[in-house]
């Protein structure tokens, strides 16, 4: 495989019409149920639409470039040295997304997804942080940790579920302060400007459709109606997608079919500025985070609460949904996992889990559906303790995990933020 220069193009795709996003089972898998779309559509799903524009762009013949990848040959264009064949294959390195959020384009702010141990009373209106217990409790997978809320607070916090905050209160988040309706854009819908965070039903409506099953040969199944809601974004909101890219390769805008349906969708591209890119670099107690400029306070701890910022493939075993995979091997005393091999003195304490995607796709190569891969969603978090080498690299900005983990393969933005959880209480 030959090497290329890459580099990351901002994107953003707005829809023109209703969505719909699932996974790979047909229609008739779920039996007469109403089948749900994913709020937030695969980065598979996203990458292979950009695929299509940019063969568009390029004139690639997809007959030809799709019989190429199967036979493992070469297929270029005259105007450009790339290896389609290649920069087209599945999980290819050189041609990937790095991070997807919605955004709210009136204001170009970005919204991310609220980290899994940030909870919320909707009667005092005010939020609080989970933090692995000091107790270890025998489970039915061994002893481990549980999370907890910090002692002395009243009840009615529950975790956000598909909610979303702006930047400045998600580093408020990070920084264990209380995220302010202040900091919110302007939203044209008042409703929004009411709570710090955002739901995600503020964000996309829900739109009942019913269609027809088709077979293989394109034709109507007797019989096969299916019902299905699809997804509308509202007025203001769109995907934000970062592409990483061969340099070679200029990204134009254009129009794309997707989706389960092949819903029409613009992309074009756009410039971000981070709302708070003054930080001050030369106060000490400030470590500035390098994805997108999120800033926390640096406390001189090893206990790192470790926050995805993308939806990530289950592969390393330590993070996988099964919760923890040596914990019938732990102690009573010590239920700590080590994430960089059995010698590490780098060790896993707990983790706060939503719901996994499971996602598939199509196999060009072998003409057959892709097997299922369970990915672990955006705002995951897993509570480290960490080696005083580990954490001095990790603040540097240094990758600290195997070359071959998820969490290492990315080229500008990482699949991650963090945090210190052995914080104070939080501030009002």
């Amino acid at each position: 495989m030959e090497t290329l220069e890459v580099k990351t193009t901002n994107l953003i795709i707005t829809p023109n019409d209703s969505l719909f996003f699932k996974e790979a089972r047909p229609m008739n898998a779920k039996g007469n149920a109403i089948i749900e779309s994913e709020k937030m559509p695969p980065l598979s799903t996203l990458l292979g639409a950009i695929k299509a524009m940019i063969g568009r762009q390029y004139g690639i013949n997809f007959q030809e470039l799709t019989q190429a990848i199967k036979d493992n040959k070469v297929y270029k264009r005259d105007d450009v040295g790339i290896n389609f064949a290649e920069l087209f294959a599945f999980n290819s390195p050189d041609l990937a997304i790095e991070h997807l959020k919605l955004i709210h384009t009136p204001t170009k702010q970005l919204l991310y997804k609220a980290p899994a141990h940030l909870c919320y009373n909707s009667k005092e209106n005010k939020y609080a942080f989970l933090k692995p217990s000091k107790q270890i409790f025998q489970t039915d997978i061994g002893y481990c940790h549980l999370c907890e809320l910090p002692d002395n607070i009243s009840p009615g916090y529950k975790p956000l579920q598909n909610a979303y905050l702006t930047e400045k209160n998600y580093k408020k988040a990070l920084n264990y302060q209380q995220p302010s309706k202040n900091s919110n854009p302007k939203f044209a819908d008042k409703k929004l400007n009411e709570l710090a965070h955002i739901s995600i039903d503020q964000i996309i409506t829900k739109e009942f459709h019913l269609g027809i099953q088709v077979g293989a040969n394109r034709q109507a199944e007797e019989g096969m109606l299916y019902q299905n809601n699809h997804i509308r974004l509202k007025q203001g909101f769109a995907y934000f997608v970062t592409l990483k890219h061969p340099k070679e390769l200029n990204i134009e805008a254009g129009s794309v079919r997707l989706g389960g349906e092949g819903r029409v969708a613009f992309i074009d591209k756009i410039e971000i500025k981070n709302q708070e890119s003054s930080t001050d670099k030369t106060n000490s107690d400030k470590k500035e985070n390098i994805n997108q400029n999120v800033s926390i306070n640096k406390t001189n701890c090893n206990k790192i609460a470790l926050i995805l910022n993308k939806d990530i493939p289950a592969m390393d075993n330590w993070m996988k949904l099964q919760g923890f995979p040596y914990a019938k091997l732990a102690k009573p005393t010590d239920c700590r996992i080590p994430i960089n091999g059995s010698d590490s003195e780098d060790y896993l304490i707990t983790a706060v889990l939503p719901k996994s995607r499971a996602v598939g796709g199509w196999d060009l190569a072998k003409n057959r559906p892709r097997s299922m891969i369970n990915y672990l969603s955006e705002g995951s978090v897993y509570f480290l303790e960490l080696s005083d080498a580990s954490t001095e690299k990790l603040e540097k900005g240094e990758n600290i995990f195997p070359a071959d983990s998820q969490l290492s393969q990315y080229s500008q933005v990482k699949p991650y933020f963090y945090t210190y959880w052995d914080q104070p209480k939080p501030t009002s």
